[in-house]
């Protein structure tokens, strides 16, 4: 296996960082400064380190989490002012190095997926695979979401595949409802074209990412993805899964 995929698939860090860390003298092999990240390594027997701390080949997990409203989508610990992943995870017994796959702001819910593999992680955040990201928005406005208004919220962003958006339903008195899929992670991008067109998000949920869906988890749920749905996940972005 290439050094700087190993370093990325043992959970330490996405391959581009591993670039970085190689480059800057930081990666031994057998203790000797190595500055060729695709040379390849067999993590078996190769004594492969990062700053000196000894780079182990572990289990990838992956998993999707249906994140709650008010969860702040980071690593960092939990506090009496606000709650983030560490505490919402407690007790799942998730390795150490499981990352977040991009953002959900703290007034979003719905899918998160959050991996180890640093590689995947990376991969599935940059805009130049355009994962689709779906999303399910309820609005209210002084005027009524037309179809008209539908097609200018579409657009083609420059860079972009474009946006897909569709009116699900409007209920009287209840405003109506957006389904919105995006092919890239700009922060707050949904709810910025949304109320840039005078509309007032009353809630927003992500129900998809790429293959993968938040039915059937309950708020505050988490599964493993694995099999034929991880495969696929992998595959979106150029990557083999795990043991293949």
């Amino acid at each position: 296996m290439r050094l700087n995929r190993f370093i990325a698939r043992s959970g330490v860090c996405s391959r581009r960082k591993a670039d970085r860390l190689i480059a800057e003298a930081r990666v031994t092999v057998n203790g000797v400064v190595c500055r060729q990240p695709w040379r390849d390594v067999t993590p078996a027997s190769d004594d492969v380190r990062v700053d000196g701390e000894r780079v182990r080949k572990e289990q990838t997990t992956t998993v999707a989490l249906n994140k709650p409203v008010g969860v702040e989508s980071t690593m960092a610990p939990s506090n009496g002012s606000r709650r983030t992943l560490p505490g919402l995870l407690a007790g799942t017994r998730l390795p150490a190095s499981i990352a977040p796959v991009g953002r959900l702001d703290v007034s979003t819910g719905g899918l998160l997926l959050l991996s180890s593999d640093g590689d995947l992680v990376h991969r599935l955040t940059h805009p130049n695979w355009q994962v689709p990201r779906e999303y399910v928005a309820v609005v209210t406005g002084n005027r009524p979401v037309t179809q008209r208004l539908v097609r200018k919220l579409q657009g083609r962003p420059e860079g972009s595949p474009g946006r897909t958006v569709e009116l699900v339903r409007t209920d009287a008195g209840k405003g109506s409802t957006l389904r919105i899929v995006l092919h890239r992670g700009r922060y707050h991008e949904v709810r910025r074209l949304l109320e840039g067109a005078g509309l007032r998000v009353t809630s927003l949920e992500r129900v998809s990412y790429g293959n993968i869906s938040v039915e059937g988890l309950a708020r505050g749920e988490l599964r493993e993805l694995a099999g034929n749905e991880l495969g696929l996940l992998y595959g979106s972005v150029g990557l083999s899964p795990p043991g293949s």
